[in-house]
């Protein structure tokens, strides 16, 4: 089984340093050219397509993989929105909020903002992982692709292979595979 986790396009939000969560920033021209240029890097041959229903994540599954939204491929999980920012959401990164990242890391609990506080989003998280997996499993399915965020990929990736430190940037590709009773991450 593998499963392929691409993080959206850039978005106008990503371009102007605003605090997006679960804003719906649209793709910029730049976003649209990422998906485009994906095309390229990406075999269209998944059993499934999911995405985050946040427009700049299935904008860049439309885009990247020439597909409809309405086509029976492909389907959108809530479980895969960017953690919920709450009142920092659609506001430009300041002094007040630069730090809201770390508070919510350190603190599972912290909620200062008003949304998501971090033990809400990494079971979600799980939750949704959880979900994909059963999905493949239960409908027998080889090569899954995954279009959501950097904060869910990295909460994903850190709970099922452990690694401290990633980054995604826009388009990036992480790609895990399930053999011998275990994940592992493939170079793509």
């Amino acid at each position: 089984m593998i499963i392929d986790f691409v993080r959206h396009g850039q978005s106008e939000a990503n371009k102007h340093n605003i605090i997006q969560g679960q804003y719906d920033s649209p793709l910029n021209e730049i976003g649209k050219q990422q998906a485009l240029d994906l095309r390229e890097k990406i075999d269209n041959d998944y059993d499934l397509i999911l995405s985050s229903p946040l427009s700049r994540a299935k904008d860049t599954a439309t885009i990247a993989l020439q597909v409809d939204e309405r086509d029976s491929k492909f389907r959108k999980l809530d479980g895969l929105m960017e953690i919920n920012f709450g009142k920092y959401q659609n506001q430009a990164v300041s002094k007040e909020n630069q730090d809201l990242f770390m508070k919510i890391r350190e603190d599972p609990n912290f909620n200062e903002h008003e949304g998501e506080t971090g033990s809400q989003f990494q079971r979600r998280c799980s939750d949704v992982f959880d979900e994909i997996v059963h999905v493949i499993q239960s409908e027998k399915l080889e090569k899954v692709i995954v279009f959501s965020h950097g904060g869910v990929i990295k909460t994903i990736i850190h709970r099922i292979l452990k690694f401290e430190k990633v980054f995604f940037d826009n388009t990036d590709i992480t790609r895990i595979k399930f053999e011998n009773g275990r994940w592992t991450l493939v170079k793509v």
